[in-house]
């Protein structure tokens, strides 16, 4: 008996064939064995190109009560930094002039000695809080010497002593972001300055540090949306580039299977040769050329068993889609030949003697700069085609962009309708994937009055209008 799949001899007894290791059941009707239908495969999921200005779907879901937070946060922080601070002053005065006139006050560290002392008021202060300074009681027993002197201060910076010798009594209001209130008298003993009265409190809760909050708080929204947003694209082009390259890798590698399977078929080697196209379908599962190729060594094993390889031609490859390339501000375009495989893109023009060097389908140059022409590599890139998806391969040394990336030299990456290529900045192509109807003729394409490329396609057809 043989296999239907392969045609290989096998034994009544076997349940597998030894060559393709494809299972058998036997049919009904037939002295041969029959191979179970095949399985349906499942495409992998395709990952979408990232749009520039693309957002996170939970973006409003997210803003809205973040939004709503900080508004009422920064609404209850403008009311307690706007009535706290006169207000916790005015109360810690209250509470100064019962400890001042305490002789067992906590605050105090010296007794009182019972005479009157004669010294000067240091008062330091924001501008903005000078009245509240007139309600600052002083200790017992002491006079004050002339006018206070009053040490404007926009932060908490304190001086180790505010005179070099005699009593005095220095309040201060100040602090940032935090308030402060300190009040102290101090006594010249012996001539050092002896701490006997030291009233000091703290608050967090101040008008500059209320705005401050309010600011913070108005930030973190629009800071929010521009971290998660930038996150969320980065994820998402960095979730596409691995689609692309594994993407990519698979399908070539199954364009490589798939050419073995070609030469194996052609030498009549169909068991191996079906092995091949499965693998090539188990990457592609939509690779049109793959699963024609399958129908055909199938015809060869088992429906026409003594008909050679080469006796059966492929089926035309279910593929209609035809590739332009035109030159962004023209209306011309390149159009290649219909089920085209591979599109050569270059300065160098066709030798059709040299087979060993391949020629471009597409030759650009630009007669009036020879120095621009240069910067175009002989064989600059090409753009192979694959089933229905279409890679770029860049031979130019990275002198290539797709979509204003620079191409890595020798690495495909797949292009779709869209798509802009950069020749060595010397002018633009627009990808387009479309069906179209056979146009031939040859152009050349004028950009402005100085600049003018001459086009000329050597395969497939010519320059076309659009």
């Amino acid at each position: 008996m043989r296999c239907s799949q392969c045609g290989s001899v096998i034994a009544p007894s076997s349940q597998t064939c030894p060559a393709c290791a494809a299972p058998l059941i036997p049919s009904e009707g037939s002295t041969k064995l029959a191979p179970p239908p095949d399985q349906r495969r499942e495409a992998a999921a395709v990952v979408d190109r990232p749009l520039p200005d693309a957002v996170p779907p939970w973006r409003r879901t997210l803003l809205v009560p973040v939004a709503a937070v900080m508004t009422i946060g920064a609404i209850v922080a403008g009311y307690l930094g706007h009535i706290d601070r006169a207000s916790q002053v005015h109360s810690w005065l209250r509470d100064l002039r019962d400890e001042v006139s305490d002789p067992h006050s906590r605050y105090r560290d010296q007794p009182d000695d019972g005479r009157v002392h004669t010294g000067r008021v240091f008062d330091q202060c924001d501008p903005n809080d000078l009245q509240l300074l007139e309600s600052v009681p002083l200790p017992p027993r002491f006079r004050a010497d002339g006018t206070a002197l009053r040490i404007p201060i926009r932060f908490e910076l304190i001086p180790s002593t505010p005179a070099d010798h005699g009593d005095y009594y220095w309040v201060m209001i100040g602090g940032w972001p935090r308030l402060r209130f300190r009040a102290a008298y101090i006594l010249e003993s012996h001539g050092a300055p002896l701490e006997v009265f030291v009233y000091e409190r703290t608050s967090l809760l101040t008008a500059r540090w209320a705005e401050f909050l309010i600011v913070i708080m108005l930030l973190a929204v629009p800071a929010t949306d521009y971290l998660s947003t930038s996150r969320y694209r980065r994820n998402k082009k960095a979730e596409y580039e691995n689609y692309v390259l594994g993407r990519t890798a698979g399908v070539f590698r199954a364009r490589q299977l798939l050419t073995e399977a070609r030469e194996l078929t052609e030498h009549r080697d169909l068991a191996k040769a079906l092995v091949a196209v499965r693998e090539a379908l188990d990457i592609a599962p939509d690779y049109s050329d793959a699963i024609e190729l399958q129908r055909l060594i199938k015809t060869l094993a088992a429906d026409q068993p003594a008909l050679a390889a080469t006796d059966v031609a492929p089926a035309v490859p279910d593929v209609d889609d035809v590739l332009f390339l035109r030159v962004v501000g023209t209306p011309y375009a390149y159009r290649a030949a219909t089920g085209a495989t591979t599109v050569r893109v270059g300065r160098q023009r066709a030798r059709l003697a040299n087979g060993a060097d391949p020629q471009n389908d597409l030759v650009i140059r630009i007669p009036a700069s020879d120095d621009r022409t240069v910067r175009i590599s002989r064989h600059h890139f090409e753009i192979d085609r694959i089933g229905h998806e279409y890679f770029v391969v860049d031979h130019s040394g990275g002198n290539t962009k797709l979509n204003g990336s620079k191409l890595a030299p020798g690495r495909p990456e797949i292009v779709t309708s869209g798509d802009r290529l950069v020749i060595a900045d010397v002018l633009t192509l627009e990808v387009s994937v479309r069906s179209g109807g056979p146009l031939s003729g040859a152009r050349v394409v004028q950009l402005g009055n100085q600049v003018r490329y001459e086009m000329e396609a050597t395969l497939g057809d010519m320059l076309t209008e659009i």
